[in-house]
């Protein structure tokens, strides 16, 4: 499988994009945990997660439009299971040198191993005590039960590299102590009727804004870090972060989404609250100043003028909460 079709295949609408990136960091997600513990799986070094709601995510089809999300849901032998059988998405990206490969994990009710049984292929191999099934949804992938209540689907390198990695006992995000912005970022609740939450891990020591955009760019194939470049001076003044959480819903034909940031200290956090409720007449220069330049088209300015127009911004202790609604997400993607 090319590179390319190894991050989500299609890649975020540039409206999306844009309005996500002015947003500051699209990011995110995961809800309650279930009798097998998926991130035990996940390597300690993941950057990104995505946590889907099925149920909210039938429901609320704009999010995986415009987020991108429908090529590697169709790749997904979960996908085909009746909807009472599947309670949580979780989507790893997993890092391998410069590219970062999607795992997804089915979580379920205890009846999910019989269900499976009738969707895989032939049996592969075996990798630390777990066989691995042929994907009939996808050539190169693979799928193999963690435990009674759990799927793995990915490609068939990763999903090995995943169970030797958990056989070893080398560390994963469910070693992470409670204290740390990535746990703290996996124990918030999501917003009510969410439908996919994104969350995003800095580097140790946190990073900026605008770099943790360019990760992110790197490992979805988005367009977040190109979006937000004519504001690159202006996200400075936010300083580090230590990562954050985007919970995003579709109301009618807008996306509601609500930004969580982890930020080093609470001066911190309050001073970026402050900077980002004061810069919205500056950003909306900025987006003028970018379309006459011809880096952004009137109708992505628009967008971004109509979502920074309901940009609410406080801060918490050490947390930064920002709301924002996107409009027309239906009508803009079929619009391209």
């Amino acid at each position: 499988m090319q590179a390319q079709s190894l991050r989500i295949a299609k890649r975020i609408p540039r409206h999306a994009a844009r309005s996500l990136g002015i947003l500051l960091l699209g990011f995110v997600p995961v809800q309650a945990r279930a009798a097998t513990d998926a991130l035990a799986w996940v390597p300690i070094d993941t950057r990104v997660v995505l946590s889907i709601d099925p149920q909210e995510s039938a429901r609320q089809p704009g999010v995986g439009v415009a987020l991108g999300l429908d090529r590697l849901l169709d790749q997904l032998v979960s996908q085909q299971l009746p909807a009472t059988q599947r309670q949580h998405l979780l989507v790893a990206y997993i890092r391998e040198g410069e590219l970062a490969r999607p795992v997804a994990f089915t979580i379920g009710t205890s009846e999910l191993g019989r269900a499976v049984e009738r969707l895989r292929g032939a049996q592969l191999e075996s990798v630390g005590g777990k066989v691995l099934y042929a994907s009939r949804s996808s050539k190169d992938w693979t799928l193999v039960l963690v435990g009674p209540d759990c799927l793995l689907e990915g490609p068939r390198q990763t999903v090995r590299a995943l169970l030797d990695h958990a056989a070893r006992k080398l560390p994963s995000v469910a070693d992470i102590p409670a204290t740390r912005p990535q746990r703290r970022l996996l124990a918030l609740e999501p917003e009510p009727a969410t439908a996919v939450s994104l969350l995003y891990f800095a580097p140790e020591g946190g990073t900026t804004v605008f770099a943790a955009l360019q990760d992110l760019d790197r490992t979805l194939g988005a367009e977040l870090g190109a979006a937000v470049a004519p504001y690159k001076s202006a996200l400075g003044v936010l300083g580090n972060t230590h990562g954050g959480r985007v919970d995003v819903a579709q109301e009618g034909e807008e996306l509601a989404t609500t930004l969580r940031l982890v930020m080093p200290s609470e001066a911190a956090a309050n001073l970026a609250s402050i900077t980002l409720q004061a810069g919205k007449d500056m950003a909306r220069a900025a987006s003028e100043a970018a379309v006459q330049a011809g880096s952004l088209s009137e109708a992505d300015a628009r967008v971004l003028s109509g979502a920074l127009s309901t940009l609410r911004a406080r801060s918490e202790r050490d947390w930064v909460h920002v709301q924002v609604r996107i409009a027309e997400v239906m009508g803009a993607q079929g619009a391209r």
